[in-house]
């Protein structure tokens, strides 16, 4: 474990009963960063993101959030951690300003300052009774409460879920406005990918329980693409089972290869075979993570 790691994970397991939530994860957050936590329903992101809150204890396996073990040290943690789950419930009776006062009052760095400025750029009514809030709303205020502390790292677990396009980049812009400013540390569960190619810089793509892709946003689209390959006859058992090659689809004639790393060697091999046609399109993030997704058979 280091402490320039906001978040690492070294061979993390969990079960619960039969099924295996997490198989081996290992990945580090750096401090600084905004990172997305990203993979299928069911990939184990939910129960990653509880052994962080110590909300559940690994079976085997190391993990520590701003340098302290998450089993040793859950409550230092959860003092310099802000979390916007994806199930937010209030207390429906009560008004935003009666909810912001209990949080304020259990919080030992709350920023009040803070808390009315994202009121007034939220808009949202202090005497509104959460009942009577939007889905959007409630978003806002779980927004404000894990903001207003000032936490060193920001934990957000599907946080535009259910809001139109424009709330969804409104929300998304006020985040990183805030952020910004103090250099915090950011970790993006969400299935919105457009909003996560657009915001986070660092990737980690789970399946199966573990991490199978990580890396900076920018390193990833760099070496993540498609090859589009019509040869003469067959596509040729060295070009189809080259390291580099994540999955191959045909394409009537053609094939669509999905690679990844250094793609020199494997280009080699299939113009030695005299293809008709090569052809590397670029991928976006959701390219990526439906390739690798649907790639992973382990």
């Amino acid at each position: 474990m280091t402490d320039r790691a906001a978040i690492e994970a070294v061979d993390v397991h969990k079960s619960f009963g039969e099924v295996k939530a997490l198989s081996g994860l290992t990945f580090r957050v750096e401090r600084g960063s905004i990172t997305a936590l990203l993979g299928p329903n069911g990939a184990g992101k939910t129960t990653a993101i509880r052994l962080m809150l110590n909300l559940a204890a690994q079976d085997r396996g190391s993990l520590s959030v701003l340098g302290m073990d998450t089993r040793q040290h859950s409550l230092l943690i959860r003092r310099r951690v802000g979390y916007v789950p994806e199930n937010r419930a209030f207390t429906p009776g009560f008004t935003v300003k009666r909810v912001l006062e209990l949080f304020q009052g259990i919080s030992e760095t709350w920023d009040k300052e803070l808390q009315n400025r994202l009121l007034s750029d939220f808009n949202l009514p202090p005497t509104r009774k959460v009942r009577e809030l939007s889905r959007g709303m409630t978003g806002q205020l779980a927004l404000i409460l894990a903001l207003s502390p000032r936490p060193d790292l920001l934990i957000l677990d599907e946080p535009v879920s259910g809001l139109d396009p424009v709330m969804r980049r409104e929300f998304m812009r006020n985040i990183l406005a805030e952020v910004a400013d103090r250099g915090q540390t950011v970790l993006l569960s969400s299935h919105n990918l457009s909003e996560v190619e657009r915001t986070a810089d660092t990737v980690v793509l789970m399946n199966h329980g573990k991490a199978i892709l990580t890396g900076s946003m920018e390193h990833i689209k760099n070496t993540e693409k498609k090859v589009r390959v019509a040869p003469q006859g067959g596509l040729p058992p060295e070009v189809e089972n080259h390291p580099a090659v994540i999955s191959v689809r045909s394409e009537g004639r053609a094939f669509l290869l999905t690679v990844s790393g250094d793609t020199e060697d494997l280009l080699a091999q299939i113009h030695r075979h005299n293809p008709f046609a090569v052809e590397v399109l670029d991928l976006s993030l959701e390219d990526i993570f439906l390739a690798r997704s649907e790639g992973d058979k382990q």
